[in-house]
């Protein structure tokens, strides 16, 4: 804690002010006559909100996952309370936002004089930090890597592609075998992946509506006959309902999931940012990836090397 106030002391009379203020006027009055005043109004309320959807080992509902765990520690380090929200992506997007989003071919945008109710200072899960969604949000520094992989129930005649050791032929290699088939995949979220070859007819798609985590047992009792799966859906759905689906091959390069943060609270995500930097240097991180996504390594070492090893 001593060094955090170091690192952020010159941020320090703010809250003595505040404090002071919020006396006659009310420490809500404060903020809004302020504006948004980004990590202070934190370290005032005491309280870290963190928006996220339940979504496998990221988000269990259960109390824990990896981006629980890594917001609770981010909370202690900033020695105030935490506290979960759960949402939908797109309802916690405008939650964090204070404003109405509007998305157009999956793109976001905000719509003007429309506010909607704060309800959390970051939004974080197995969200992925893709470019579009950078027009809206500033994205911390990765806290995981993923890939959109296809997945076919097991009576399905495709076969899974041969790997050729090129990412880009083995993604052409897989759009070339699902050629035809129905795909069930959620609008505005993996689809934009392969939205143009879709669009081409190359691919059925069957809108799901659920969330992430009942996309196997979703294609299970749908009449679909593929699905988009990120890597961490497929690994713990694989070991859920072993030998009703097999994984065709990859519809995507592996990409980076992050902690969604309010462009106008810089410090707060620099803040977290510093926080993640420690626990991957003294362990604590890889901690939770062995807890969380154990088997992620071998199928991302590059990413993961130069993290200090929990052993």
């Amino acid at each position: 804690m001593r060094s955090f106030w170091r690192k952020f002391e010159d941020v320090s009379w703010w809250i003595v002010l505040f404090w002071v203020w919020s006396l006659f006027y009310g420490s809500e009055a404060v903020f809004a006559a302020q504006g948004e005043i980004d990590l202070p109004e934190v370290l005032v309320r005491g309280e870290l909100r963190h928006l996220g959807e339940y979504y496998g080992n990221f988000i269990t509902g259960t109390g824990d996952g990896l981006t629980v765990d890594l917001m609770r520690g981010f909370a202690d380090f900033l020695g105030v309370r935490y506290r979960f929200i759960p949402t939908s992506f797109k309802q916690g997007l405008e939650g964090l936002l204070g404003q109405k989003v509007v998305w157009h071919k999956e793109i976001p945008s905000l719509k003007e004089n429309e506010d909607v109710p704060l309800q959390g200072d970051v939004i974080a899960g197995g969200f992925v930090a893709l470019p579009s969604r950078g027009r809206v949000v500033a994205f911390s520094k990765p806290i995981f890597i993923s890939q959109l992989w296809v997945i076919a129930k097991k009576e399905l005649s495709v076969k899974p592609i041969v790997p050729s050791g090129s990412m880009s032929k083995d993604i052409q290699n897989t759009i070339t075998k699902i050629r035809g088939f129905s795909v069930l995949g959620i609008p505005g979220y993996y689809v934009s992946n392969s939205s143009l070859w879709l669009e081409e007819g190359h691919c059925v798609l069957v809108p799901f509506y659920g969330v992430f985590g009942e996309l196997i047992p979703g294609l299970l009792k749908s009449k679909a006959q593929l699905a988009f799966v990120d890597m961490t859906g497929v690994i713990l759905g694989t070991l859920r309902w072993p030998g009703k689906v097999k994984v065709v091959g990859p519809l995507s390069p592996p990409y980076y999931v992050s902690a969604f943060f309010r462009k106008s609270f810089p410090r707060l995500r620099e803040a977290f940012n510093d926080y993640l930097r420690r626990i991957q240097e003294n362990g604590k991180y890889m901690e939770l990836i062995d807890r969380y996504f154990p088997s992620a390594k071998f199928y991302f070492p590059d990413f993961f090397k130069d993290f200090s090893s929990s052993k």
